[in-house]
């Protein structure tokens, strides 16, 4: 991660001087990153930059794009391919895909065609990186998630301001190995963790990152070309339909929903929330813009969604919630249950309230409005304020439990030896008094071991 965050540094100060005179590489991929014997690294091959007007550099105006779609599909921004007016945000958008490949060794997208990587690019989220390296945080998922935002606007403004807050991703990395010094996690996850000690103490190292090669990248492709090319890549799609073996990617930029056919690896991960039909929806519970929302209509219970047909008994969780609607009164809870049974009747619940800076509450609920406190208190890691995003993660292994708000531990981890302990059941959201509504994306879950 050190030896990431040195690589980064210096390619995003090459990227700002670039940018700061006018110009946008286009092209930024492992393959055009030289290393030397002392660890310095340099951007080369800028021969499909395209320039900028200085005149509308100030004001993040971008220049209008020459017609045609320049870079390498895997690592191009959403803009570069619909052909869309450019500037040095693209080139940010492509170093988050570097940096993704960097840490777990694979691309975001994968696909069987070049056209469809590019419209993966488009429409597609990147899935999480903590399902696929045990050492990453999801505060750092979420500097890679920001970087590899759809929109320019949502992306960080310069490289300067992705390289500083990875930077500090990992230092938020240390402090959390640092609260938990045994590092109490997963057996995979421990051997991840042993195999970058070593390269973690160094942040110069001459080790040279793992990078793919490619032996001929395309350039430039006219855009009619390509228009032409994805009518192809559609018919063909639909006539792969009835043959099976393929799935199904959504695209929700489309008034009419459609269904882009992709071969992805068999183990490829996906957001739990795209499996709309096991949660409940109607009234308090809906789904917009692919995420989840609830939304609690009642003045005195809590409002619960359990997703339903699939069990979890030892597993990692990571979730993003964000209070659109509340009072900030202190009463306002939500958050996540799990090990829940399908009637209701017993689950254990990990809530969040935004009052008085930052609260925590872990309970278990035993039926007939009984309930079982098990820890919490204040906390100053929940970024308080309506609309603002928050990523919860809860990893259980038997009946010990671990609870993180954006990347850091709430406190030690939490055993619950009593007779009434829950060994397994559903995962789902709470939301608590009437009138709060919260949004919920971006659910992934990993079984693990006990």
């Amino acid at each position: 991660m050190r030896e990431a965050q040195w690589y980064l540094e210096q390619i995003a100060a090459a990227l700002d001087y670039a940018h700061q005179h006018g110009c946008v590489h286009c092209d930024v991929k492992p393959a055009n990153i030289l290393l030397d014997s002392d660890g310095s690294v340099a951007l080369s091959d800028f021969g499909i930059a395209h320039m900028m007007r200085r005149d509308i550099i100030a004001d993040q105006s971008p220049t209008k794009s020459p017609g045609t779609l320049m870079g390498t599909p895997d690592y191009i921004s959403p803009e570069q391919a619909l052909g869309q007016p450019l500037d040095g945000r693209s080139d940010i958008y492509s170093l988050g895909i570097t940096l993704f490949y960097l840490l777990v060794g694979r691309l975001p997208f994968i696909a069987d065609s070049t056209i469809a990587v590019a419209l993966l690019q488009v429409h597609e989220n990147p899935p999480a990186l903590g399902l696929l390296r045990g050492d990453i945080t999801p505060y750092t998922d979420s500097v890679i998630q920001k970087a590899l935002a759809k929109r320019p606007g949502d992306r960080f403004q310069t490289a300067g301001e992705f390289s500083v807050a990875f930077a500090q991703s990992i230092r938020i990395a240390d402090q959390l190995y640092q609260i938990d010094p045994n590092n109490n996690l997963s057996d995979g996850m421990k051997a991840t963790s042993r195999s970058l000690s070593s390269g973690a103490k160094r942040a110069l190292s001459t080790s040279k990152p793992v990078v793919r090669v490619k032996p001929e990248a395309i350039r430039s492709v006219d855009l009619l070309r390509v228009i032409v090319a994805i009518i192809l890549f559609f018919a063909i799609a639909v006539g792969a339909i009835a043959a099976g073996g393929l799935i199904t990617s959504h695209f929700s930029d489309s008034p009419t929903k459609t269904h882009l056919q992709v071969a992805v690896p068999a183990n490829a991960l996906f957001d739990d929330l795209s499996n709309s039909s096991d949660w409940p929806t109607g009234g308090t519970f809906y789904f917009a813009d692919q995420q989840y929302h609830i939304q609690n209509k009642s003045d005195h219970n809590v409002a619960l969604a359990l997703y339903a047909n699939h069990q979890y008994a030892n597993f990692h969780l990571t979730v993003s919630m964000s209070e659109i609607h509340g009072s900030s009164d202190g009463a306002d809870y939500y958050g996540v249950a799990f090990r829940g049974t399908a009637d209701q009747s017993h689950y254990y619940l990990f809530e969040v309230v935004a009052w008085g800076g930052g609260q925590y509450q872990f309970s278990r609920y035993d039926g007939d409005a009984r309930w079982k406190t098990l820890a919490g208190g204040p906390t100053n890691l929940l970024l308080t304020g309506i609309g603002k995003r928050n990523a919860i993660s809860v990893e259980a292994t038997g009946d010990t439990f671990n609870f993180l708000v954006n990347g850091k531990a709430v406190g030690p981890a939490i055993t619950d030896s009593s007779s009434a302990a829950l060994s397994s059941g559903e995962v789902g959201f709470s939301v608590e008094e009437q009138g709060t509504e919260i949004v919920f994306s971006h659910l992934y879950i990993k079984t693990s071991k006990a």
